[in-house]
C-alpha cells in the first residue's frame, strides 16, 4: 500500500499532461468526466510507474486517486 506523498509523485506528471491537454480543449465542453485505467500485460510479473513497482492493489489506489482529480478538474456539460 502506498502512502500520500508516493501517490503524488506518481501521479503528479499524469496530471500535468491532463492539464495541458484541458488548455488544449480551450472551451470545449466534455460530455462526461474522464476516467482513467492501467493496462496491465498479464505475461510480466512487475509493473513500474517512474522508479516505483507496484501491485495490483497499489495500482487500484493510483486509479482511484488520480479519478478523483480529475473529477475535480474536468466539469462535463450536463443536457437537459
Amino acid at each position: 500500500m502506498l502512502d500520500d506523498k508516493e501517490i503524488q509523485e506518481i501521479i503528479e506528471p499524469i496530471i500535468e499532461v491532463l492539464k495541458s491537454l484541458e488548455k488544449e480543449l480551450g472551451s470545449t465542453h466534455l460530455m462526461e468526466v474522464p476516467s482513467i485505467h492501467f493496462v496491465r500485460n498479464e505475461q510480466t510479473a512487475d509493473f513500474l510507474l517512474g522508479t516505483h513497482q507496484l501491485d495490483e492493489e497499489s495500482i487500484q489506489q493510483i486509479e482511484e486517486y488520480l479519478q478523483q482529480e480529475i473529477e475535480s478538474m474536468y466539469h462535463p456539460t450536463i443536457l437537459h
